[in-house]
């Protein structure tokens, strides 16, 4: 969650952020254009259609081409049939300008966002562009501390202007994960207390897996192992069960969940002593990526931890 979410792109075919199964199903209605702009001479290839234009937009923002993505989303905008095709041309505007690197520019970015929520202020785009607004405001000083009043107040108004909304929900696991990220004992409580109340409402939400995820690290930094070992399990699971989902829907190969599996098979192992659940998760990991580098890391550990087991064992039978 820590990484910037594309709503435009994800409709447009990417698989880097969650939005809502509305705006995800709309790619599917209509085959992406092929790639019709020449980055090298900067010339368009002639569209005809919004649809067109808005498809080869994203497809240039994929590769990385910003100014060809940008002229194709002001043609997109031009060739617009109906409100609902500006809104997104003006949107997928201001997440062009917002992430172009180089040549970003917050100010336009900021001006397109706000002319979606004027435009659009009870659709589809809206949430998204009021979110987006207040990660700018995060992403200025990043590596600065959060201030906690300003998130609050921000991500607050997401969340209490569009109740039930995927954006609210985002929304509220950003500010859950900027109280985590201050460390300190109020706000550590307060993003625990907080999580624990939205899971049981939320489990079949797309985002039920990342707030598990953030769970886990706030039992992590109170020492408390067990809960920490069982909200990665429980997040894993989740996400798998998720992205399944998705990789169906999309017709598109599952991402790897080889770190979550690594992950809860050490901390399973090193923090909550539960021999068996690393034993499983090993097992899975190695499945799931037989090939990855930290293989020969995870035969250690269970090298480890069967030598540990046999000087127990033995330890036993002399007492005995």
């Amino acid at each position: 969650m820590g990484a910037h979410h594309n709503r435009a792109w994800t409709e447009a075919g990417g698989i880097g952020g969650k939005m809502s199964a509305g705006l995800r199903d709309c790619i599917f209605k209509t085959a992406l254009a092929a790639c019709v702009l020449c980055a090298g001479c900067g010339q368009q290839a002639r569209m005809e259609s919004s649809d067109e234009a808005f498809n080869a937009g994203w497809e240039r923002y994929r590769l990385g081409d910003y100014p060809a993505a940008i002229r194709a989303f002001e043609l997109s905008v031009k060739l617009a049939t109906n409100d609902a095709q500006k809104v997104r041309g003006d949107f997928s505007l201001a997440d062009a300008w917002n992430y172009r690197s180089p040549g970003r520019s917050a100010e336009k970015a900021a001006r397109f966002y706000n002319k979606v929520i004027a435009e659009d202020a009870t659709g589809e785009w809206a949430p998204w562009a009021a979110l987006a607004l207040v990660r700018q405001k995060v992403l200025v000083a990043i590596e600065e501390p959060p201030d906690i009043k300003v998130l609050e107040e921000g991500y607050g108004g997401v969340i209490q202007n569009y109740p039930g909304h995927d954006a609210a929900a985002e929304a509220f696991l950003f500010l859950q994960s900027a109280r985590l990220m201050r460390g300190d004992k109020e706000n550590l409580e307060k993003a625990i207390e907080a999580l624990e109340a939205w899971f049981p409402r939320n489990m079949d939400s797309v985002y039920a897996g990342h707030a598990q995820g953030f769970l886990g690290r706030g039992y992590s930094r109170q020492g408390q192992g067990r809960k920490w070992i069982d909200a990665l399990v429980t997040g894993a699971e989740l996400g798998r069960k998720q992205e399944r989902k998705w990789a169906e829907h999309a017709n598109l190969p599952q991402s790897s969940q080889a770190q979550n599996y690594f992950s809860i098979a050490m901390v399973a192992q090193l923090s909550a002593g539960d021999f068996e659940l690393a034993r499983e998760y090993y097992k899975k990991f190695f499945e799931e990526s037989p090939t990855d580098q930290r293989v020969y890391l995870a035969e250690k550990m269970l090298e480890r931890m069967e030598a540990f087991e046999e000087e127990v064992r033995r330890e036993l039978e002399n007492v005995q």
